[in-house]
């Protein structure tokens, strides 16, 4: 079944477990394990309840940011000459800030209830949280995401020669080149989870 993006985040910090569930925390330092605790159905709610609303909050911040940067970098279109490549620099080093910073947000606004919750060695593995997002998106989706990762990696690569693509094409293409992998990886996930 097919679910909100919001939904998928919040899905994939939770594991079943016997009587309640395991939830990773977000982890404020970027090479860190993520803490994980043992939590009952009123808990996840909660927990679940907060994320979703600092996932709007997180969203509609990004955007007015994302538009802000849009406008600067055409402003600035004149004097270079060459805005998109800029545009989707800008807003490729814009989105990565954004979502360090929300992450880091999420974990401070979370730290009031994770003061009371039961640590737990048990873990959600990064193969389970793959598995939970193909199970979430759609083939639908996750072809429509494959098209724009190849329409984004064509778009970077529109100079007459790539050899003359510069470091904004590279940047460009690598993130397409993810994306469009990490389609290919969850389509998989979900097709052999069909098979079985």
């Amino acid at each position: 079944m097919a679910e909100s993006p919001a939904s998928e985040r919040i899905a994939v910090r939770f594991k079943r477990v016997g009587d309640g569930y395991v939830f990773r925390a977000p982890q404020p330092r970027l090479f860190s394990r993520a803490p994980h605790y043992l939590v009952t159905e009123s808990e996840r709610r909660a927990i679940a309840a907060r994320m979703r609303i600092l996932g709007v909050r997180g969203l509609i911040l990004t955007l007015l940011a994302l538009a802000w940067l849009a406008w600067w970098t055409a402003a600035l279109a004149d004097v270079t000459g060459d805005a998109m490549k800029e545009l989707g620099l800008a807003l490729l080093a814009a989105s990565l800030a954004a979502a360090g910073l929300l992450y880091l947000h999420q974990w401070r606004a979370l730290r009031p209830l994770l003061a009371v919750l039961r640590r737990t060695d048990a873990q959600i593995t990064w193969r389970e949280r793959l598995e939970t997002r193909a199970a979430a998106r759609s083939f639908g989706n996750l072809a429509f995401s494959a098209l724009i990762s190849i329409i984004l990696i064509v778009n970077a690569w529109s100079p007459p020669a790539p050899a003359a693509a510069g470091p904004v094409a590279w940047a460009l293409v690598a993130l397409g080149l993810f994306f469009l992998a990490q389609s290919l990886v969850l389509a998989a996930i979900k097709l052999r989870a069909r098979w079985d």
